[in-house]
């Protein structure tokens, strides 16, 4: 009679016992349980037009960590990440939000039954084959007992395999894939002459702005718009109705008070500001209107290489009785994301001051 090592006995019986209990908290040979009904893998993939890189890598990062997610992959061009499924939306909203445009986006569900069915009807298989290996044993010659110990020791392998298999489908239904593929927007820098039949419209953009705070050298203080938090006053002009402001970070803020002429309402400036920054070489990161206290408020962010660096440029638009209020503010995009919530209160109390 052949007697196999003791260890070898128990290490077998230990593999044999924890693969079967995985699916059911019994002694051998208890059944596998049922497949479940929400046994489905999802996959989602989206192609971004984005303008900064390096960001929008950073922090759809950070947003998967936020969501109890994390990446796989990660190239210049693509990232890959697995997420729970119920925070897969969370994350897709905020890609978009982000990105210059969505170019296309994909979804998959495949079905994981027939897989889990399969690998339950091997593991059980080679669950059974085993312990007759086992009664083989006890009672096997010398030269019986080595062939059935190989082929204990390559059963036990395979069903060590299997239970990975299992815990790996088991994973794909708990967790989704989402593949961001990147494509980078024109690097131009926009152009700085206007295309309209409004001077204050073609006045907006980077280079008028940057000559107006250039020239400004003498501070006026009858305009009753007082410095908002964050901001320290450079010039105001009584009749213009302008005042400029700058932060520690060199960002600039500029204040205008124009007559709305022609008259009228703010969808048609919405859309004369929103067709002079595009046509002229800006791209849009965000829009939206928003309702103050007194009237309809109308935000509209861009951004655009300038100088050899990326800038984002805020403008806001209100009306007010016979004039048309616009506020702009433009600083590097780095001091954007960083900054970004004391920029929006900036901007915000400054609609509050008389």
């Amino acid at each position: 009679m052949y007697s196999i090592s003791n260890k070898f006995l128990q290490a077998l019986a230990f593999n044999l016992f924890s693969l079967a209990a995985i699916h059911a908290n019994a002694s051998l040979p208890a059944p596998l349980p049922a497949v479940p009904d929400s046994l489905v893998a999802h996959s989602v993939a989206y192609e971004l037009m984005i303008s900064h890189p390096d960001s929008m890598r950073l922090f759809l990062i950070n947003q998967a960590k936020v969501q109890g997610g994390y990446f796989t992959e990660l190239t210049p061009n693509q990232i890959t990440f697995r997420l729970p499924i119920r925070n897969q939306e969370a994350l897709l909203k905020v890609a978009e939000e982000k990105s210059l445009k969505v170019i296309n986006k994909t979804s998959q569900v495949t079905q994981l039954h027939s897989q889990w069915l399969g690998l339950q009807a091997t593991y059980t298989a080679k669950q059974t084959l085993a312990q007759e290996y086992m009664q083989i044993v006890s009672s096997a010659n010398s030269t019986t007992g080595r062939m059935v110990e190989r082929e204990l020791i390559k059963l036990t392998a395979e069903l060590e395999s299997v239970q990975g298999q299992l815990k790996d489908l088991s994973y794909q239904a708990r967790y989704s894939q989402i593949t961001f593929n990147f494509q980078f927007a024109n690097r131009l820098p926009p152009h700085p002459t206007g295309q309209t039949p409004f001077k204050w419209v073609n006045e907006l953009g980077f280079y008028k702005m940057e000559q107006a705070f250039a020239y400004s050298r003498q501070k006026y203080k009858s305009l009753k718009k007082t410095s908002p938090p964050n901001f320290a006053l450079q010039k105001q002009v009584p009749s213009c109705k302008t005042s400029q402001w700058l932060d520690p970070q060199g960002n600039l803020l500029r204040y205008r008070k124009i007559k709305n002429k022609p008259l009228a309402d703010l969808a048609f400036w919405q859309e004369v500001v929103s067709t002079r920054l595009s046509g002229g070489g800006y791209r849009m990161l965000k829009s939206r209107p928003e309702q103050d206290t007194k009237s309809l408020v109308y935000t509209s962010r861009w951004g655009a290489p300038f100088q050899g660096e990326d800038y984002a440029y805020w403008v806001q638009l209100k009306l007010n009785g016979k004039y048309i209020e616009v506020l702009e503010l433009m600083g590097k995009f780095k001091s954007l994301e960083e900054n970004e919530l004391s920029w929006a209160q900036s901007l915000d109390s400054l609609w509050k001051m008389p």
